[in-house]
């Protein structure tokens, strides 16, 4: 039956049915997903990409610094953020849309390629695949990889068929669009280069092949130059797309790599960007732009692989194994646990045991086929650079998706060895199934899929930043108790009794993460706050250069240890460790601030204000986030209060420098607007009553130190200000009054002394 038969007797309502299938299945995983547990947990990926496309939507399109990630997927969220509000619905919802669009486009294409019987069995199996509708649903860059690609493959199509200079325009334009999303894709585009040109010259001549392959390589260069030169222009670093290849490379590619975890040797999972940065540093003695850091991680791999190639070679056998492995690999979130409890996902049943058998025999079926060599170029080309890196389910996903199609010209063979009863073929066929699919669900490297304490260490966490704190102790101990040695859960136990100011339950907590960690500077940054407030300052310090010892550049150990030598009266050491933290090129409004506070208390004046005023600068700039940039992982609510609390300190420590150097005026309004921002800045308040004073406005003053009594702030500065401002209201008896009121508090403040024998006078005279 030919295809235009087929769709005449009506056949063809088999793809809107398998679309609407599919979308009935995102609509119940969506709500099953949004009203589980889990829902808003964002995992660092995540946290990462909200924040960006949040900066992003703000007005911030061209950014600041190198991408260290592949942007476009942050842009594509960030317009929807722009459309919706940040509304996290919207998004998965509009992303859930895009996959029942990417079945289309798979439908299309193996239509296009193939025939429609095959066309409809590739959506069938696609529809029927859970992995895609759960990578949907995440903030995550892999699910949009595929529509891309796929339209790419499209007009490649077309332009074969039709030679329309738009279709070749239209699949460059496709393909660089992918790269902008995972530059993985650049690795084909060679080998699709001559593959073109091998076929067109065939049909056109080798000018025309030469023609077409160029138009697809200039526009896809095209499409991903504003990236580049953007790059260049930012920082004078030549980075093609983003810069975390290098680091990514070295994390799949050392002694220490188990081929799916990005353990980092020396310092394990507890790794951030600038650790990574500060040793490539180290090693190579200079400061180092993103481009050397990666190509620095690139080399460190290299090595690995040629020096130890008796390590190299079972670690790439492994990470070949888990490739074509049916179990989902997780990375960010534990997708199994998803799975568990999201009921949806359970009655779609497609996954690699039954996809990789079928396509192996679909490709060997029609191995003379055109088309069917292409993909499997495709499939072969990505896989490699995935096994290049390490393995999870977010990374095979490009791969994924066009097994379908193989699959279902495997399903093609069958049914003709079958209806043909060529027997020995279709028993071969049955073998081939059965076997792979037994080894596809192996699990030969016992890796342990039934470990959930990272999803309940993730959950602990979210609950935290909801404030829910005794339930986020509850899965932190579940945790703990599944895994013992697993890091930071003692650090984040510790933390909620600290927050609950359970001093020693705290400490202990804090000391049991260094038994599982032992480096662990975040250990020992929070030991040094336990200390310190327990009084204990001397051993408070010692943690305290400990951790800097073992992280120079960890901004919350060096701000911690300049409060706590501060409160000691370690002035200039503290100074010291600022200064060289700053010519180190620090970027923390923190370190600022406390520079400009250590300079005030030496009573350099000018030269605290300006680092008040760069404080100020940097909290209020907008920065790109990155993984250097921990605080965008914050809760937005959370972050946004400690921006404001920060300014309105900022803003009160430039107030109060302005009073002192006689800028009365300046300090008013400067207090004033800190006060606007926190009303519970006592300081400020006074600082502010004081500037008024000095400036005369009796009737104002008065009021302020009323308002500061009443909201019963007893502090002797106050009844002195209010004395001084009945004063020179005339009201005498009030000045006596809140004068003794002065020196109950503090006896031997001169200037109230001095005030009530200037009002024994004056009473006496009257």
């Amino acid at each position: 039956m030919s295809e235009i038969t087929r769709e005449r007797l009506g056949v063809n309502w088999l793809v809107p049915a398998l679309l609407i299938f599919g979308l009935a299945i995102r609509v119940v995983y969506h709500l099953q997903y949004s009203g589980s547990l889990i829902w808003g947990d964002l995992s660092i990926d995540e946290h990462l990409h909200h924040a960006w496309a949040l900066y992003l939507a703000d007005g911030n399109l061209v950014g600041d610094a190198v991408f260290f990630r592949a942007p476009l997927y942050a842009y594509f969220l960030a317009l929807i953020y722009w459309l919706s509000g940040a509304d996290m619905h919207a998004v998965l919802i509009i992303q859930h849309l895009v996959g029942i669009a990417t079945g289309y486009l798979l439908y299309r294409l193996t239509k296009k390629m193939f025939s429609y019987t095959t066309g409809v069995l590739a959506l069938a199996f696609y529809i029927l695949s859970p992995i895609f509708v759960y990578f949907e649903g995440q903030l995550l860059l892999d699910f949009m990889i595929l529509p891309l690609t796929l339209a790419a493959f499209i007009f490649l199509h077309s332009g074969l068929a039709d030679d329309r200079k738009a279709s070749w325009i239209l699949s460059g334009v496709f393909f660089g669009l992918t790269a902008l999303t995972r530059p993985n894709v650049l690795l084909f585009l060679p080998f699709l280069g001559i593959w073109l040109l091998v076929h067109i010259a065939k049909k056109n001549g080798v000018r025309t092949a030469l023609l077409r392959v160029a138009m697809v390589a200039v526009v896809t260069a095209a499409v991903i130059a504003p990236v580049t030169v953007r790059n260049y222009v930012l920082s004078g670093d030549v980075v093609l797309v983003s810069s975390q290849g290098g680091i990514n490379f070295y994390l799949g590619n050392n002694r220490d790599a188990d081929g799916v975890s990005a353990y980092m040797p020396g310092l394990g999972f507890d790794w951030e960007y600038a650790d990574c940065i500060h040793i490539a540093e180290e090693a190579e003695g200079k400061a180092l732009s993103a481009s050397q850091v990666s190509t620095y991680w690139y080399r460190q791999g290299v090595e690995f692989a040629l020096d130890d190639p008796e390590m190299f070679l079972p670690l790439l056998v492994k990470k070949m194994y888990l490739l074509v492995n049916n179990h989902e690999i997780s990375n960010n979130r534990d997708i199994s646990f998803v799975f568990d409890k999201i009921w949806i996902v359970w009655i779609l049943p497609v996954g690699l045991w039954i996809l990789l058998p079928l396509a192996l025999i679909g490709a060997i079926a029609r191995r003379h086929n055109t088309w069917t060599g292409l993909l499997a170029l495709y499939i072969l080309t990505y896989s490699f650079t995935i096994l290049m890196f390490f393995i999870n389910s977010r990374f095979r996903l490009p791969v994924l998706v066009f097994l379908p199609v193989l699959a279902a010209l495997g399903i093609e063979a069958l049914v003709e060895a079958i209806s043909r009863k060529r027997a020995a073929r279709a028993v071969v066929m049955f073998a081939v199934i059965l076997i792979i699919a037994y080894g596809t669900t192996s699990n030969l490297y016992r890796l342990d899929f039934e470990d959930h304490s990272q999803e309940e260490y993730n959950i602990g966490n979210h609950l935290m930043n909801q404030g829910r704190l005794d339930e986020a102790a509850e899965r932190y101990h579940s945790a703990i108790a599944k895994r013992p040695s697993m890091n930071q859960v003692n650090l984040n136990i510790g933390s909620i009794h600290l927050s609950r100011g359970e001093i020693d339950s705290a400490r202990t907590y804090f000391l049991c993460e260094l038994q599982i960690a032992v480096d662990s500077s975040k250990a020992y940054n929070n030991l040094g706050v336990v200390e310190r407030l327990a009084h204990n300052d001397s051993l408070s310090l010692s943690y305290l250069r400990l951790a800097l010892e073992l992280k120079p550049y960890y901004v919350d150990a060096l701000i911690n240890y300049v409060i706590t030598a501060r409160g000691v009266g370690m002035h200039r050491q503290a100074l010291e460790l600022l200064d060289r933290a700053i010519a180190a090129n620090s970027t923390s409004t923190q370190v600022f601030r406390l520079r400009g506070v250590l300079r005030f208390d030496l009573g350099q004046l000018e030269e605290a204000r300006g680092d008040f005023e760069r404080s100020l600068d940097l909290l209020i700039e907008s920065r790109q986030p990155s993984f250097t940039t921990l605080s965008s992982f914050m809760p937005a609510s959370q972050r946004e209060i400690e921006r404001t609390e920060d300014e309105a300190v900022i803003l009160y420590h430039l107030g109060t420098i302005a009073g002192r150097t006689g800028s009365l005026d300046s300090s008013v309004t400067l207090l004033r607007d800190a006060m606007r921002l926190d009303s519970t800045l006592v300081e400020a308040r006074i600082n502010l009553t004081t500037a008024l004073v000095q400036l005369g406005h009796f009737n104002e003053a008065l009021s302020s130190c009323e308002n500061i009594i009443e909201s019963g702030e007893d502090n002797y500065l106050v009844w002195y200000l209010l004395a001084v401002s009945r004063l020179n209201l005339d009201d005498f008896s009030g000045a006596a009054g809140a004068v003794d009121s002065a020196l109950a508090r503090s006896p031997e403040f001169t200037p109230a002394v001095s005030l009530k024998m200037l009002l024994q006078q004056k009473t006496g005279e009257n």
